[in-house]
């Protein structure tokens, strides 16, 4: 949370929930959130859409670059 802050300039509250990032709606971009976890060393992470209006055959290319 801090990284997405100072690095990209975030403004971002905590969420309680440990499964959630942040109470605000904000739109982070899955390349800004790659780099901060490949930041902080991070190996794996499940990465859930919600409202996603692609279908899945046309967004699979875009994700698996991230992969």
């Amino acid at each position: 949370m801090n990284t997405l802050r100072r690095a990209f300039g975030m403004t971002l509250t905590c969420s309680s929930n440990s499964l959630t990032l942040s109470r605000n709606q904000v739109n982070v971009p899955i390349f800004t959130m790659l780099n901060v976890l490949h930041s902080l060393g991070v190996k794996i992470c499940q990465i859930s859409f919600f409202g996603m209006k692609w279908e899945i055959s046309d967004v699979k290319p875009v994700i698996d670059c991230f992969i």
